[in-house]
């Protein structure tokens, strides 16, 4: 009875939350802030990804081109509401808007300053330089979603790294969760970002290998 009760009354609580918090003519600001640090200091505009360790000194890194290659840049995810148990139906489902998905991948590839990068965004070298690494950045996957009481989200980047005339090309994914609060627009870009921090922390790893000449790993496939 009591499991019963307390049922009910998560879902007396959440039904208005989601009913408002969410609405069709309040998409995602799809604005990049890098998540708060250890400790409880917020990241300041310039801090990098995650790790605050450098991983070069001073490389150029030249961002030829970013592009929003996702099939429907108009959405970015999905929250849904479904009473617990394992033949549970949602009792609803509500699409989750978003844009400017090119900007806000750019606006994570600046921060990369913290970690010693000198980020030239659309931008190519004009003539060598002993430490520097070439790449097109694609957005590939922007996705966020309700689960129970979490909020979770996947960030795929697709990188081409150019060297001389050839062309090797890499994928990064970014995972993020966080507590599900009220089904904020705030909430689910918070969690989109830490899955693009993840991403863009796994790209920042493979820049630095470049910018040292050293030769990229294989990457497994579908990775």
């Amino acid at each position: 009875m009591k499991s019963l009760v307390h049922t009910v009354c998560l879902l007396s609580l959440s039904l208005p939350l989601a009913a408002h918090a969410l609405t069709d003519d309040e998409p995602l600001p799809m604005r990049y802030e890098a998540p708060i640090q250890p400790g409880g200091q917020s990241s300041t505009p310039g801090a990098g990804p995650a790790s605050t360790s450098r991983l070069v000194d001073g490389c150029a890194l030249y961002v030829t081109q970013v592009e929003d290659l996702r099939r429907y840049p108009e959405y970015v995810g999905n929250v849904s509401f479904a009473m617990p148990g394992p033949l549970s139906t949602p009792l609803f489902m509500q699409s989750i808007r978003g844009a400017g998905g090119r900007e806000w991948a750019m606006e994570a590839l600046k921060t990369l300053t913290a970690q010693g990068f000198q980020p030239r965004i659309g931008e190519t070298p004009t003539t060598p330089a002993s430490a520097h690494a070439v790449a097109a950045v694609e957005l590939k996957l922007a996705h966020t979603w309700s689960a129970g009481l979490n909020l979770l989200s996947h960030v795929v980047l697709r990188v081409r790294y150019q060297n001389g005339g050839t062309e090797d090309i890499r994928h990064y994914h970014g995972l993020g969760s966080k507590l599900n609060w009220a089904n904020g627009n705030g909430e689910f870009m918070t969690t989109l970002n830490h899955a693009m921090t993840e991403a863009v922390a796994a790209f920042a790893v493979d820049a630095a290998s470049v910018c040292a000449g050293r030769q990229l790993a294989s990457q497994k496939a579908g990775g």
